[in-house]
Protein backbone atom coordinates (compact mmCIF):
# COMPACT_ATOMS: atom_id res chain seq x y z
CA UNK A 1 0.00 0.00 0.00
CA UNK A 2 1.29 3.50 -1.06
CA UNK A 3 0.10 6.10 1.42
CA UNK A 4 0.73 9.94 0.17
CA UNK A 5 -0.14 12.25 3.29
CA UNK A 6 -0.03 15.59 0.94
CA UNK A 7 -2.77 14.04 -1.14
CA UNK A 8 -6.66 14.06 -0.33
CA UNK A 9 -10.22 13.69 -1.81
CA UNK A 10 -9.19 14.75 -5.68
CA UNK A 11 -6.22 11.60 -5.68
CA UNK A 12 -9.10 8.95 -6.56
CA UNK A 13 -9.30 9.47 -10.70
CA UNK A 14 -12.10 11.22 -11.81
CA UNK A 15 -12.42 13.30 -8.51
CA UNK A 16 -11.77 17.25 -8.31
CA UNK A 17 -12.07 19.38 -5.24
CA UNK A 18 -11.33 23.05 -4.53
CA UNK A 19 -12.14 25.17 -0.99
CA UNK A 20 -12.31 29.65 -1.02
CA UNK A 21 -13.25 31.94 1.44
CA UNK A 22 -16.78 33.62 0.92
CA UNK A 23 -16.73 35.77 3.69
CA UNK A 24 -18.12 33.45 6.14
CA UNK A 25 -14.96 33.57 8.38
CA UNK A 26 -11.99 36.26 8.37
CA UNK A 27 -11.20 37.40 4.83
CA UNK A 28 -8.06 35.42 4.74
CA UNK A 29 -9.87 32.01 6.36
CA UNK A 30 -11.60 29.38 3.59
CA UNK A 31 -14.64 28.38 4.05
CA UNK A 32 -16.26 26.72 1.44
CA UNK A 33 -15.56 23.78 -0.03
CA UNK A 34 -16.64 21.58 -2.69
CA UNK A 35 -15.11 17.86 -3.99
CA UNK A 36 -16.78 16.61 -7.56
CA UNK A 37 -16.71 13.29 -9.30
CA UNK A 38 -16.79 13.72 -13.18
CA UNK A 39 -19.45 10.95 -13.37
CA UNK A 40 -22.19 9.68 -10.78
CA UNK A 41 -20.36 7.87 -7.91
CA UNK A 42 -22.25 5.26 -5.84
CA UNK A 43 -23.14 6.91 -2.18
CA UNK A 44 -22.84 5.82 1.34
CA UNK A 45 -22.70 8.04 4.19
CA UNK A 46 -23.62 8.59 7.74
CA UNK A 47 -24.89 11.46 9.91
CA UNK A 48 -25.40 12.29 13.99
CA UNK A 49 -27.58 10.45 15.61
CA UNK A 50 -28.21 13.73 17.98
CA UNK A 51 -31.63 14.57 17.80
CA UNK A 52 -30.66 18.20 17.77
CA UNK A 53 -29.96 17.97 14.05
CA UNK A 54 -29.05 20.53 12.14
CA UNK A 55 -30.78 21.54 9.10
CA UNK A 56 -27.96 20.28 6.24
CA UNK A 57 -27.77 16.96 8.01
CA UNK A 58 -31.75 16.71 7.51
CA UNK A 59 -31.63 18.34 3.71
CA UNK A 60 -29.11 15.61 2.90
CA UNK A 61 -30.75 12.59 4.40
CA UNK A 62 -34.07 13.63 2.69
CA UNK A 63 -31.95 14.30 -0.40
CA UNK A 64 -29.62 11.24 -0.09
CA UNK A 65 -29.86 8.98 -2.95
CA UNK A 66 -27.72 5.75 -3.87
CA UNK A 67 -25.79 8.26 -6.84
CA UNK A 68 -24.22 11.44 -6.01
CA UNK A 69 -21.83 13.71 -7.96
CA UNK A 70 -20.67 16.23 -5.51
CA UNK A 71 -20.46 17.26 -1.83
CA UNK A 72 -20.60 20.88 -0.12
CA UNK A 73 -19.78 22.20 2.74
CA UNK A 74 -19.34 25.33 4.25
CA UNK A 75 -17.17 25.84 7.56
CA UNK A 76 -17.97 29.04 10.21
CA UNK A 77 -21.91 28.45 10.84
CA UNK A 78 -23.51 25.50 11.72
CA UNK A 79 -26.73 26.19 10.37
CA UNK A 80 -28.29 24.23 13.01
CA UNK A 81 -31.25 25.89 15.43
CA UNK A 82 -32.02 28.12 13.20
CA UNK A 83 -35.58 27.08 11.92
CA UNK A 84 -37.28 26.99 8.29
CA UNK A 85 -34.86 29.64 7.11
CA UNK A 86 -32.38 27.08 8.11
CA UNK A 87 -33.87 24.30 5.93
CA UNK A 88 -34.60 26.51 3.38
CA UNK A 89 -30.77 28.08 3.25
CA UNK A 90 -29.58 24.08 3.26
CA UNK A 91 -31.85 23.44 0.06
CA UNK A 92 -30.28 26.57 -1.33
CA UNK A 93 -27.19 25.46 -0.68
CA UNK A 94 -27.55 22.21 -2.79
CA UNK A 95 -29.78 23.91 -5.36
CA UNK A 96 -27.25 26.18 -6.14
CA UNK A 97 -24.47 23.32 -6.32
CA UNK A 98 -26.61 21.37 -8.66
CA UNK A 99 -27.16 24.50 -11.19
CA UNK A 100 -23.46 25.33 -11.29
CA UNK A 101 -21.95 22.34 -11.27
CA UNK A 102 -25.09 20.40 -14.04
CA UNK A 103 -26.30 17.85 -11.90
CA UNK A 104 -29.50 17.00 -10.52
CA UNK A 105 -30.19 18.84 -7.23
CA UNK A 106 -30.70 14.59 -5.96
CA UNK A 107 -26.91 13.99 -6.71
CA UNK A 108 -25.20 16.81 -4.31
CA UNK A 109 -25.05 16.44 -0.92
CA UNK A 110 -24.05 19.02 1.99
CA UNK A 111 -22.32 19.37 5.11
CA UNK A 112 -21.92 22.23 7.97
CA UNK A 113 -19.93 22.95 10.91
CA UNK A 114 -19.29 25.99 13.43
CA UNK A 115 -21.25 28.36 15.57
CA UNK A 116 -24.93 26.91 16.59
CA UNK A 117 -27.38 29.36 16.48
CA UNK A 118 -26.50 31.87 13.75
CA UNK A 119 -28.29 32.10 10.69
CA UNK A 120 -26.55 30.91 7.39
CA UNK A 121 -25.37 33.92 5.45
CA UNK A 122 -26.56 32.77 2.56
CA UNK A 123 -25.92 35.77 0.10
CA UNK A 124 -22.05 35.26 0.92
CA UNK A 125 -22.24 31.07 0.16
CA UNK A 126 -24.65 32.20 -3.19
CA UNK A 127 -21.44 34.62 -4.55
CA UNK A 128 -19.06 31.54 -3.47
CA UNK A 129 -20.65 28.66 -5.27
CA UNK A 130 -20.58 30.65 -8.63
CA UNK A 131 -16.90 30.85 -7.85
CA UNK A 132 -16.08 27.15 -6.94
CA UNK A 133 -13.46 26.26 -9.78
CA UNK A 134 -12.78 22.37 -8.53
CA UNK A 135 -9.61 20.69 -9.76
CA UNK A 136 -7.07 17.61 -9.19
CA UNK A 137 -4.07 17.79 -7.14
CA UNK A 138 -2.10 18.40 -4.67
CA UNK A 139 -3.23 21.90 -4.05
CA UNK A 140 -6.76 21.46 -4.58
CA UNK A 141 -6.75 18.84 -1.61
CA UNK A 142 -4.92 21.68 0.67
CA UNK A 143 -7.68 23.89 0.02
CA UNK A 144 -10.22 21.66 0.93
CA UNK A 145 -8.92 20.65 3.41
CA UNK A 146 -8.28 23.92 4.88
CA UNK A 147 -11.71 25.27 4.13
CA UNK A 148 -13.62 22.56 6.50
CA UNK A 149 -12.31 23.43 9.84
CA UNK A 150 -13.01 25.16 12.04
CA UNK A 151 -11.00 25.07 15.56
CA UNK A 152 -8.99 22.69 14.13
CA UNK A 153 -4.95 23.54 14.43
CA UNK A 154 -3.74 21.09 11.37
CA UNK A 155 -5.52 19.52 7.99
CA UNK A 156 -6.37 16.67 8.22
CA UNK A 157 -5.98 14.13 5.00
CA UNK A 158 -4.62 11.45 3.55
CA UNK A 159 -4.76 9.48 0.50
CA UNK A 160 -3.77 5.40 -0.74
CA UNK A 161 -3.29 3.31 -3.56
CA UNK A 162 -3.38 -0.47 -3.56
CA UNK A 163 -2.51 -2.45 -6.24
CA UNK A 164 -5.68 -5.10 -7.39
CA UNK A 165 -5.18 -7.54 -10.44
CA UNK A 166 -6.57 -4.89 -12.89
CA UNK A 167 -4.32 -2.41 -11.56
CA UNK A 168 -3.94 0.53 -9.14
CA UNK A 169 -7.11 1.99 -7.43
CA UNK A 170 -7.06 5.15 -4.96
CA UNK A 171 -8.86 5.97 -1.63
CA UNK A 172 -8.43 9.72 -0.74
CA UNK A 173 -9.48 11.06 2.43
CA UNK A 174 -10.14 14.45 4.54
CA UNK A 175 -11.73 14.96 7.94
CA UNK A 176 -12.37 17.86 9.88
CA UNK A 177 -12.73 18.27 14.07
CA UNK A 178 -10.99 19.02 17.06
CA UNK A 179 -14.36 19.83 19.82
CA UNK A 180 -17.52 18.36 20.20
CA UNK A 181 -16.35 15.20 19.41
CA UNK A 182 -17.52 12.20 20.32
CA UNK A 183 -19.52 10.88 16.80
CA UNK A 184 -22.58 8.55 16.96
CA UNK A 185 -22.82 8.21 13.13
CA UNK A 186 -25.58 6.12 12.16
CA UNK A 187 -26.33 3.33 9.93
CA UNK A 188 -25.68 0.31 12.36
CA UNK A 189 -17.40 19.28 17.14
CA UNK A 190 -18.34 18.04 14.79
CA UNK A 191 -16.78 15.53 12.45
CA UNK A 192 -16.99 15.54 9.14
CA UNK A 193 -15.53 13.17 7.03
CA UNK A 194 -15.35 12.51 3.11
CA UNK A 195 -13.83 9.44 1.33
CA UNK A 196 -13.51 9.36 -2.67
CA UNK A 197 -12.19 6.07 -4.28
CA UNK A 198 -12.05 5.26 -7.77
CA UNK A 199 -12.74 2.09 -7.09
CA UNK A 200 -15.50 0.18 -8.91
CA UNK A 201 -17.42 -1.19 -5.97
CA UNK A 202 -21.41 -1.96 -5.86
CA UNK A 203 -24.09 -0.16 -3.67
CA UNK A 204 -24.15 -3.36 -1.72
CA UNK A 205 -20.87 -3.76 -0.89
CA UNK A 206 -19.78 -0.61 -0.34
CA UNK A 207 -22.47 0.30 2.51
CA UNK A 208 -20.63 -3.42 4.36
CA UNK A 209 -17.12 -1.34 3.29
CA UNK A 210 -18.85 1.63 5.51
CA UNK A 211 -20.36 0.36 8.49
CA UNK A 212 -17.23 -1.75 8.95
CA UNK A 213 -14.65 0.89 9.19
CA UNK A 214 -16.75 3.54 11.28
CA UNK A 215 -16.81 1.29 14.02
CA UNK A 216 -12.87 0.86 14.08
CA UNK A 217 -12.08 4.33 13.18
CA UNK A 218 -14.73 7.25 13.69
CA UNK A 219 -17.21 5.92 16.06
CA UNK A 220 -14.41 4.73 18.34
CA UNK A 221 -12.75 7.83 19.50
CA UNK A 222 -13.55 10.47 21.70
CA UNK A 223 -12.16 14.16 22.43
CA UNK A 224 -14.77 15.50 24.89
CA UNK A 225 -18.36 13.06 24.80
CA UNK A 226 -19.81 15.44 22.85
CA UNK A 227 -22.15 14.31 19.96
CA UNK A 228 -21.98 16.93 17.37
CA UNK A 229 -25.55 18.31 16.11
CA UNK A 230 -23.92 17.67 12.62
CA UNK A 231 -21.58 15.05 12.45
CA UNK A 232 -21.30 13.71 8.71
CA UNK A 233 -19.78 10.68 7.11
CA UNK A 234 -19.87 10.56 3.08
CA UNK A 235 -18.11 7.55 1.17
CA UNK A 236 -17.96 7.79 -2.82
CA UNK A 237 -17.24 5.31 -5.44
CA UNK A 238 -16.61 6.62 -8.95
CA UNK A 239 -15.37 3.17 -10.75
CA UNK A 240 -13.02 5.31 -12.77
CA UNK A 241 -10.42 2.71 -12.29
CA UNK A 242 -11.82 0.68 -14.72
CA UNK A 243 -14.85 -1.39 -15.04
CA UNK A 244 -14.13 -4.71 -13.37
CA UNK A 245 -15.52 -6.93 -10.44
CA UNK A 246 -13.38 -7.05 -7.34
CA UNK A 247 -12.77 -10.64 -6.02
CA UNK A 248 -13.43 -11.51 -2.72
CA UNK A 249 -9.62 -11.20 -1.57
CA UNK A 250 -9.46 -7.57 -2.97
CA UNK A 251 -12.28 -6.87 -1.23
CA UNK A 252 -10.83 -7.39 2.10
CA UNK A 253 -8.30 -5.57 0.69
CA UNK A 254 -9.79 -2.83 -0.13
CA UNK A 255 -11.05 -2.67 3.54
CA UNK A 256 -8.16 -2.59 4.84
CA UNK A 257 -6.75 0.53 2.57
CA UNK A 258 -10.16 2.20 3.70
CA UNK A 259 -9.72 1.40 7.40
CA UNK A 260 -6.33 2.46 7.49
CA UNK A 261 -7.59 5.49 5.79
CA UNK A 262 -10.45 6.25 8.40
CA UNK A 263 -8.63 5.59 11.36
CA UNK A 264 -5.69 7.64 10.11
CA UNK A 265 -7.82 10.75 10.18
CA UNK A 266 -9.54 9.68 13.23
CA UNK A 267 -7.06 9.80 15.06
CA UNK A 268 -5.76 13.23 13.80
CA UNK A 269 -9.09 14.15 15.03
CA UNK A 270 -7.79 13.06 18.62
CA UNK A 271 -4.81 14.16 18.30
CA UNK A 272 -5.95 17.80 17.33
CA UNK A 273 -8.27 17.81 20.29
CA UNK A 274 -8.42 21.19 21.91
CA UNK A 275 -5.42 21.70 24.03
CA UNK A 276 -4.73 17.88 23.76
CA UNK A 277 -0.79 16.23 24.82
CA UNK A 278 -1.66 13.01 24.59
CA UNK A 279 -3.46 10.57 22.56
CA UNK A 280 -4.36 7.17 24.70
CA UNK A 281 -5.83 4.35 23.44
CA UNK A 282 -8.04 1.98 25.17
CA UNK A 283 -8.67 -1.59 24.37
CA UNK A 284 -10.48 -3.56 26.62
CA UNK A 285 -11.18 -7.45 26.20
CA UNK A 286 -12.55 -10.28 28.20
CA UNK A 287 -16.14 -8.68 28.34
CA UNK A 288 -19.18 -10.60 28.30
CA UNK A 289 -20.79 -8.82 25.36
CA UNK A 290 -19.21 -6.04 22.85
CA UNK A 291 -21.64 -3.42 23.83
CA UNK A 292 -19.82 -3.96 27.60
CA UNK A 293 -16.50 -3.73 25.96
CA UNK A 294 -17.09 -0.76 24.23
CA UNK A 295 -19.43 1.12 27.39
CA UNK A 296 -16.10 0.66 29.86
CA UNK A 297 -13.72 1.94 27.15
CA UNK A 298 -15.87 5.08 26.29
CA UNK A 299 -16.68 5.92 29.84
CA UNK A 300 -12.91 5.37 30.85
CA UNK A 301 -11.89 7.77 28.09
CA UNK A 302 -14.87 10.27 28.62
CA UNK A 303 -13.56 10.67 32.02
CA UNK A 304 -12.79 13.92 33.55
CA UNK A 305 -10.37 12.67 36.02
CA UNK A 306 -9.44 10.30 34.13
CA UNK A 307 -8.38 12.79 31.26
CA UNK A 308 -6.58 15.13 33.67
CA UNK A 309 -4.32 12.49 35.23
CA UNK A 310 -2.83 12.02 31.67
CA UNK A 311 -2.56 15.83 31.56
CA UNK A 312 -0.88 15.75 34.97
CA UNK A 313 1.15 12.80 33.79
CA UNK A 314 -0.15 11.37 37.43
CA UNK A 315 0.03 7.51 37.41
CA UNK A 316 -3.58 7.60 39.35
CA UNK A 317 -4.64 4.73 37.75
CA UNK A 318 -7.40 4.17 40.64
CA UNK A 319 -9.64 6.82 38.46
CA UNK A 320 -9.57 4.42 35.41
CA UNK A 321 -10.71 1.19 37.50
CA UNK A 322 -13.67 3.37 39.07
CA UNK A 323 -14.65 4.78 35.75
CA UNK A 324 -14.84 0.85 34.31
CA UNK A 325 -17.16 0.07 37.48
CA UNK A 326 -19.47 2.78 36.28
CA UNK A 327 -19.92 1.63 33.00
CA UNK A 328 -23.03 -0.47 33.45
CA UNK A 329 -20.86 -3.77 32.16
CA UNK A 330 -21.04 -6.92 34.08
CA UNK A 331 -17.74 -7.95 35.41
CA UNK A 332 -16.53 -9.38 38.89
CA UNK A 333 -13.67 -6.65 40.02
CA UNK A 334 -11.66 -9.67 41.35
CA UNK A 335 -10.73 -10.56 37.90
CA UNK A 336 -10.20 -7.18 36.35
CA UNK A 337 -6.56 -6.87 34.83
CA UNK A 338 -4.88 -3.51 33.76
CA UNK A 339 -2.16 -2.75 32.17
CA UNK A 340 -0.52 0.87 31.11
CA UNK A 341 2.16 1.13 28.19
CA UNK A 342 2.28 -2.64 28.51
CA UNK A 343 3.40 -2.47 32.03
CA UNK A 344 1.11 -4.80 34.97
CA UNK A 345 -0.78 -2.35 37.06
CA UNK A 346 -3.45 -4.73 38.46
CA UNK A 347 -3.93 -8.67 38.12
CA UNK A 348 -7.18 -10.28 39.28
CA UNK A 349 -8.39 -6.84 41.36
CA UNK A 350 -4.91 -6.49 43.33
CA UNK A 351 -1.93 -3.90 42.42
CA UNK A 352 0.92 -5.79 41.39
CA UNK A 353 4.64 -4.36 42.58
CA UNK A 354 5.37 -2.38 40.14
CA UNK A 355 7.97 -0.06 39.35
CA UNK A 356 6.09 3.36 40.54
CA UNK A 357 9.23 6.00 38.83
CA UNK A 358 8.94 3.80 35.32
CA UNK A 359 4.86 3.81 35.62
CA UNK A 360 5.18 7.97 35.92
CA UNK A 361 7.80 7.81 32.98
CA UNK A 362 5.70 6.45 30.79
CA UNK A 363 2.98 8.98 31.57
CA UNK A 364 4.96 11.53 29.80
CA UNK A 365 4.81 9.77 26.67
CA UNK A 366 2.55 11.63 23.99
CA UNK A 367 0.71 8.18 22.84
CA UNK A 368 -0.54 5.56 26.12
CA UNK A 369 -1.58 2.15 25.50
CA UNK A 370 -4.25 1.49 28.34
CA UNK A 371 -5.09 -2.41 28.77
CA UNK A 372 -7.85 -3.98 30.67
CA UNK A 373 -8.96 -7.27 30.53
CA UNK A 374 -12.52 -8.10 32.58
CA UNK A 375 -11.72 -11.76 31.91
CA UNK A 376 -15.50 -12.87 31.57
CA UNK A 377 -16.25 -13.31 27.67
CA UNK A 378 -14.36 -12.89 24.78
CA UNK A 379 -15.47 -9.93 23.80
CA UNK A 380 -12.94 -6.72 22.56
CA UNK A 381 -13.18 -2.95 21.85
CA UNK A 382 -10.91 -0.08 21.59
CA UNK A 383 -11.82 3.32 22.02
CA UNK A 384 -9.08 6.10 21.10
CA UNK A 385 -9.27 9.31 23.44
CA UNK A 386 -6.70 11.99 24.52
CA UNK A 387 -6.02 14.20 27.92
CA UNK A 388 -7.94 17.57 28.92
CA UNK A 389 -6.08 20.58 29.79
CA UNK A 390 -6.30 23.86 30.12
CA UNK A 391 -5.95 25.02 26.59
CA UNK A 392 -9.48 22.88 26.12
CA UNK A 393 -10.93 25.02 29.09
CA UNK A 394 -9.52 28.48 27.89
CA UNK A 395 -10.92 28.06 24.44
CA UNK A 396 -14.73 26.25 25.04
CA UNK A 397 -15.44 29.27 27.54
CA UNK A 398 -14.98 31.52 25.11
CA UNK A 399 -15.78 30.06 21.77
CA UNK A 400 -18.56 32.56 20.82
CA UNK A 401 -17.20 35.75 22.46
Amino acid sequence: MKVVPTRGVSAPKGFTATGISCGIKAADKKDLALVFSEKPAIAAAAFTTNRVAAAPVRATKENFSPESQAIIINSGNANACTGPDGIANAWSMINLTAKKLGCKPSKVLLASTGIIGHALPIKKIRVGIKELKPEAGVVADQDFSEAIMTTDAFPKQLAVQIELNNGPIWIGGCAKGAGMIAPDLMPHATTIAVITTDAPVKKEDLDIHMKSTLNKSFNAITVDGDTSTNDSFFLLANGAAGDFEMSISEKHRFQEALDYVCLSLAKMIVRDGEGTTKVVEYKVVGAKTETDAISVAKTIANSILVKTAFFGEDPNWGRILAAAGRAGAVFDPDDIELDINGMAIIRLGVAVDYDLAALAQQMKAEEIQVWINLNQAGHQAITYGCDLGFDFVKLNSLYTT
